[in-house]
């Protein structure tokens, strides 16, 4: 019986959220249509992430942990990195990420999948960008040239996920084989191995591109983990989370080149994502 109520809380949830996403994406192209699309950003993604925090909150029961940065430079723009969320921590994420960028864009670098969904022409209406995944030379010049195209007074945070999809125990196995056979030095292969046991492994194409179109850009770690280990909506059902939590850090990028920042992504992922999913999940 308790299965089965839980399974009613997490339809009810998902069709009010899909509601509510139907609304702001519909606010966001009225918004767009008239060429006010940091507008329709700072009110559609500011609206998005209270209201389905809100309502994962009451019907889920899902709590959210975190501690904004307070200390970020609002006139230069921002590289948002970390680990992809599950579709139920996603307003976590903004909701601890939010507080950084006040009166400031909050531009996704998007998958091109998403576009058949409200939420993806949502997002595009509000500046963000939708990418082909299986052609990354072209997918990295069109975030470098994108990133070329923003009004910089206005200082956005350009969120990315660099390991590029949703974190499971499948994925996680095949991105393992397929680096294992690729990378020679030992080292970063015995880190990967490490990464692999809790997440995906970062790429570097998509953050490579930013620091190369913008304009002296900072960069924020975000990541994001919930205390039952649930990746998908079945395990909200099965082993429902009650807190997700979320650490936002600076960090100082120092990579020269596509392959250091490839490595340096690795220890980043190594020694700070990592260890702070461990702690704070107890299933991984």
């Amino acid at each position: 019986m308790g299965i089965f109520f839980r399974f009613l809380r997490v339809l009810c949830c998902m069709l009010l959220v899909s509601c509510v996403t139907f609304i702001v994406t519909v606010s966001a192209l009225c918004f767009a249509f008239f060429g006010k699309v940091h507008v329709a950003n700072i009110l559609g993604v500011r609206a998005w992430a209270m209201v389905g925090g809100f309502l994962c909150r009451v019907i889920l029961g899902i709590e959210v942990c975190y501690q904004a940065v307070d200390n970020l430079d609002s006139k230069r723009p921002c590289i948002i990195l970390g680990n992809h969320p599950q579709v139920f921590e996603i307003f976590a994420m903004l909701q601890a990420t939010i507080p950084s960028f006040s009166g400031r864009a909050l531009l996704p670098v998007m998958k091109q999948e998403l576009m058949k969904t409200a939420f993806g022409f949502g997002a595009k209406a509000m500046g963000g960008l939708p990418i082909d995944r299986g052609d990354g030379v072209t997918a990295i010049a069109r975030i470098r040239k994108w990133a070329h195209s923003f009004s910089y007074h206005r200082a956005p945070g350009v969120v990315i996920y660099p390991d590029g999809t949703r974190n499971t125990k499948e994925k996680r196995k095949r991105v393992c084989a397929v680096l294992s056979e690729k990378l020679t030095n030992t080292h970063l292969h015995q880190v990967v191995q490490e990464i692999c046991k809790t997440t995906i492994p970062p790429r570097a194409g998509g953050i490579w591109a930013l620091l190369q179109g913008l304009e002296s850009p900072q960069c924020l770690l975000v990541t994001v983990t919930n205390d039952a280990g649930a990746s998908s909506i079945k395990d909200l059902i099965f082993r429902p989370p009650s807190t997700i939590f979320v650490s936002v850090k600076q960090i100082e990028i120092s990579a020269q080149s596509s392959e250091e920042l490839r490595e340096e992504l690795f220890l980043i992922w190594h020694n700070t994502v990592v260890p702070f999913m461990q702690e704070h999940t107890y299933t991984t």
